[in-house]
């Protein structure tokens, strides 16, 4: 028996070279790091403690965090739609008390308001609604949004209330309207469905439970408006408005909750995080246990290793300093790892590192399935080129949950005969670990590969064990901050534009990238609105600084902008109007552009935005629109911002972007802006859609900036076939509509003498319906030209009141010149207005 132990120890000469010193001197030195062991037990005890008080405070401060963010949510969501529903009622429609033309527009209108909207008089007696219920038979006049609009004057965001149109569990928000001598002539309401404010799922999709919602009433609205059982709390709650409760019963009467609470101040809504103690402080307390036990383990494995080096300290000198550099190096990897794959890619680095005889495998757990997936190799040799069949292997240590080794050939012949015939002896030895996440589930696997035999001995297990153990616990943490990024990211989504309009002549693309991980939203946005006379605005925006603020300050500049965009067509004056919803020191850049694509005119303004760049179908040099410049909103005075016109091809594409496309440390935004042209000048035949795929890879990708990037192009199609637009029925607007009709019909090849027929013809039939249909009284007036097969038809409708003419030998001659300019005239009148078709085949 001595014979076969003695080789192992080491001769005591050694023992007196390694710590210079005799029995008694080793003893001391062996309850020096006996009572060093103890200490660092103590130490990282108390410090596991310190860090599960931590952990638990950070628990607490995610869910105020949280309730305040959802606040804030909510705040921007139902300021942009108050603003929206302000700007609906002083349309003209509304203040001339045009109930018909009141009907139509609100209609028109009504997409951001999915239950529909309503007018009722100062009554409270329902006149016009968009929802199907009957007008005239529904009073609202004893609602709490009607008295409150009526009392003061004011906008308000009702509790959660039963329509009683459909009987649906809405919110309704309500703005006074006014007639054109400024008098209060009724209340304008938007309707919104209830089931769109589910915070724990649904649009918003906050990843959280224990969510609930009181609205002005304290009734729950997420549970069918039914009240709280805990009425003391709710009355607290509302009360305090913002703030935090811990150890009270909770809304359900529950004992020992912990209640984080804020209220929105626009609707009035109380925001509440209501979860017991046990479940809010579980993660920090399972925490707590894998702390300690991995202490536990330490500590065994340091007890253990202060006997081993009394034994055998020189010849494990060297290794253990390798070791400490590998796992040095290894944490310094998975510390700088943000998603899984980098830290697969960091694992499997270190293993390749410390065991430079093997494969290095990492198969992880993907996130929506259950199986293994490759992820990452290092390494080379004969096996690098059987990696996929070697998944067996890790596969099998996965679902096991424990360690599994192969030694030899025969051994892996016996244990897993499907990879020993698909290696064909180019493997002889293997070594396999799970990967735990920090409740104990495995959720993936490495492996070490051998092409001789290969047994792996206590220090190397152990080795290969604390990889797995620090990667499991990068893991957990790498996939939380790829999902707070997800929510960050949808949250950003969800405060843009969801889907850009349907334009003729007209291709749009945008495309978001988020810069950063975690939970910093930015502030860049875009929008694109086509008016009823046909002119669209294109906007794009970056707001400085990242975080909540930054976002509720991008929602209100994307709702002033298409607020404003309905009431105004010059880019310089949505900007001027833009910088009033910028104050203190907040500070955002924007540019505006104004297309009218019947025209294939562009007018521009910038307020300290990056300048966008057009170019057309034939692939010259970018040009930058540069020349309406101003300072930042925030900064600049509404007299310094200007606008500037362009004239574009029919085949150009326009690109605005935000800054974080073309910055980059160290590089001067010019040789951005230069590369962002050169990408686009080589690719412009390219269609949108893969034109952004290549601006992204070769502009986004390059610079790497790490801010968010927005990115709106734009591609004139040709001149369209068709021209559909409105128009007031004013004079006035009748200039600016013949040149538009000019312009729009020579880019669609017609001769002179058919241009000035149809415009002429065109500008009769208005005359006609301001005077005789709208008798001079406003209403809008749609036109719609189509250029087809040689032939142009021409479609003018209103929705006046016909009057017979009196006769009059100097006017009247309107109908006499179209039928006389047109190949064809046809009038129809009718009690919901008239219709007036135009025909005229062409040259050619």
């Amino acid at each position: 028996m001595q014979s076969e132990t003695l080789p192992a120890l080491p001769a005591p000469p050694a023992l007196e070279v390694a710590f210079g010193g005799s029995i008694p001197f080793r003893r001391r030195l062996l309850l020096g790091a006996l009572v060093a062991g103890i200490l660092f037990v103590c130490v990282a005890g108390a410090l596991a403690w310190r860090q599960y008080d931590d952990a638990r405070t950070n628990e607490v401060n995610n869910a105020r965090t949280r309730v305040l963010l959802t606040a804030g949510i909510f705040d921007e969501y139902f300021s942009g739609q108050v603003t929206t529903l302000e700007s609906i009622a002083q349309s003209p429609s509304v203040r001339a008390l045009d109930q018909g033309a009141m009907t139509e527009y609100l209609r028109r209108v009504a997409a951001p308001f999915a239950g529909g909207l309503g007018w009722a008089d100062t009554r409270g007696v329902l006149r016009v609604s968009t929802n199907g219920v009957p007008a005239r038979r529904l009073s609202v006049s004893d609602r709490s949004y009607f008295r409150h609009v009526m009392t003061t004057g004011a906008s308000f965001v009702s509790e959660g209330v039963t329509a009683r149109g459909t009987h649906k569990k809405v919110i309704i928000m309500a703005v006074p309207t006014h007639d054109l001598h400024g008098r209060i002539s009724g209340v304008l309401a938007g309707v919104l469905p209830i089931d769109g404010f589910d915070v724990r799922g649904g649009g918003l999709g906050l990843g959280f439970n224990g969510y609930a919602v009181l609205d002005r009433s304290g009734n729950e609205l997420l549970t069918g408006f039914e009240h709280p059982r805990n009425s003391a709390l709710v009355a607290r709650l509302q009360h305090d408005q913002i703030g935090l409760a811990s150890g009270v019963r909770g809304l359900d009467g529950g004992h020992d909750h912990v209640v984080a609470f804020a209220t929105a101040t626009v609707p009035g809504w109380t925001i509440v995080i209501d979860r017991s103690r046990s479940s809010i402080f579980a993660a920090a307390r399972r925490g707590l246990v894998l702390e300690l036990a991995l202490i536990a383990a330490v500590a065994s494995v340091v007890f253990f290793l202060i006997g081993w080096l009394l034994v055998r300290a020189r010849r494990d000198a060297e290794s253990q300093g390798t070791r400490a550099r590998q796992r040095d190096d290894l944490a310094h990897a998975l510390g700088a790892a943000s998603y899984a794959t980098e830290v697969a890619r960091g694992l499997a680095v270190g293993l390749a590192t410390a065991f430079p005889d093997a494969l290095a495998v990492v198969a992880l757990e993907p996130d929506d399935r259950l199986g293994l997936e490759l992820v990452a190799t290092e390494g080379s040799g004969p096996a690098s080129a059987l990696v996929s069949e070697l998944i067996v292997a890790a596969t099998r240590a996965y679902e096991s949950g424990t360690p599994f080794a192969v030694v030899d050939a025969e051994h892996l012949r016996n244990e897993l005969p499907e990879l020993h015939a698909a290696v064909r002896g180019s493997v002889h030895a293997l070594h396999c670990e799970p990967l735990r996440s920090g409740s104990g589930r495995a959720i993936g696997a490495l492996c070490l590969v051998f092409a001789g035999e290969r047994t792996l001995d206590a220090n190397e297990r152990a080795h290969v064990a604390w990889y797995a153990e620090e990667t499991a616990l990068a893991l957990d943490r790498a996939r939380s901050f790829e999902h707070e990024h997800t929510v960050a990211i949808n949250l950003q989504r969800s405060l843009l534009a969801q889907d850009l309009p349907a334009i003729d002549g007209v291709e749009l693309l945008a495309r978001y990238q988020a810069g950063s991980a975690g939970m910093e939203v930015g502030g860049d946005w875009y929008d694109v609105v086509r008016r009823a006379d046909g002119i669209v605005h294109i906007s794009v925006g970056d707001v400085a600084g990242r975080g909540i603020i930054a976002a509720v300050l991008m929602g209100q500049m994307r709702h002033a902008f298409r607020a404003y965009a309905y009431d105004h067509v010059s880019p310089a004056e949505l900007l001027r109007r833009m910088r009033r919803h910028v104050s203190g020191e907040e500070m955002a850049t924007a540019v505006c552009l104004t297309l009218d694509p019947y025209t294939q005119e562009l007018t521009y303004a910038s307020a300290g935005h990056p300048p966008s760049l057009v170019i057309d179908g034939s692939g010259a040099a970018a040009i930058r629109l540069d020349r309406a410049g101003a300072p930042p909103l925030g900064f600049a005075d509404a007299d310094a911002i200007h606008e500037a016109e362009v004239a574009v091809a029919t085949d150009s594409t326009l690109v605005a972007y935000t800054d974080g496309l073309i910055e980059h440390r160290g590089w001067s935004i010019d040789v951005g802006i230069d590369l962002l042209a050169d990408v686009l000048a080589a690719s412009s035949s390219l269609a949108p859609e893969a034109l952004g795929a290549r601006i992204i890879h070769d502009v986004a990708g390059r610079v790497d900036s790490g801010d968010d990037v927005a990115l709106l192009i734009v591609r004139l199609a040709g001149v369209p076939e068709r021209m559909d637009i409105e128009i007031p029925s004013d004079p006035a607007a009748l200039a600016g509509l013949r040149r538009r009709l000019r312009g729009w019909l020579e880019l669609r090849g017609l001769t002179a003498d058919e241009r000035d027929d149809a415009v002429l013809s065109v500008s009769e039939a208005c005359n006609n319906a301001i005077e005789h249909g709208y008798q001079g009284g406003s209403g809008t007036i749609r036109l719609l030209l189509e250029h087809a097969g040689g032939e142009l038809v021409i479609t003018i409708e209103d929705h006046g009141a016909w009057r017979t003419p009196t006769p009059d030998p100097e006017r009247g001659r309107g109908i006499q010149i179209m039928r006389a300019l047109m190949t064809d005239a046809h009038f129809e009148h009718a009690a919901g207005g008239t219709r007036v078709t135009l025909t005229r085949r062409l040259a050619g």
